[in-house]
């Protein structure tokens, strides 16, 4: 399998070269063999890193705080449990629309924290959420955003010497 890996980086490097993939498949195809696989844990914002509010805040408060902090996604905990991330709200859900903040919520899918960068990002898409839960046992660990995970496929190639970039 990993010959066979290193045979078809090879045939797609050469087809980079010869101008039969352009720059943007080429990194695809790289981040699809060598991100794509990693742990969806080290694309997660750790649960001490995360911008969100309690179910119960406002309309009005929820978006001075995105404003605030300049965010478009709110992720959203239990009232009576700031651990337990649960929804997210969006900022333009809130603008556009007259329903109660409980009626906007949209519940984010739970993710391993073992499964993979594509892996997460499949259960996004097939849940039509961007935001998701990272769990490792029974602890939420983390968030993850399809956004986030789709550009890292598209990253260029690091060079051996350069420093893992901080993804969080």
């Amino acid at each position: 399998l990993v010959l066979g890996r290193n045979r078809l980086v090879q045939v797609l490097g050469h087809g980079h070269r010869e101008g039969v993939l352009s720059d943007v498949q080429s990194r695809l195809v790289h981040g699809l063999l060598h991100t794509a696989t990693d742990p969806v844990s080290e694309s997660m914002t750790p649960v001490s890193r995360i911008l969100g509010v309690s179910a119960g805040t406002p309309r009005t408060e929820v978006l001075a705080y995105a404003a605030r902090y300049g965010i478009n996604i709110i992720p959203v905990h239990r009232t009576n449990d700031p651990a337990e991330w649960f929804a997210y709200l969006r900022v333009v859900d809130l603008t556009i629309s007259t329903q109660p903040v409980t009626a906007l919520l949209r519940t984010m899918p739970t993710i391993d924290a073992s499964r993979s960068k594509l892996e997460a990002l499949i259960t996004l898409g097939t849940a039509s959420e961007v935001q998701g839960v990272v769990r490792e046992n029974d602890a939420i660990v983390g968030l993850v955003n399809s956004h986030g995970l789709a550009e890292q496929l598209f990253r260029p190639p690091r060079t051996a010497d350069a420093p893992k970039p901080d993804v969080t």
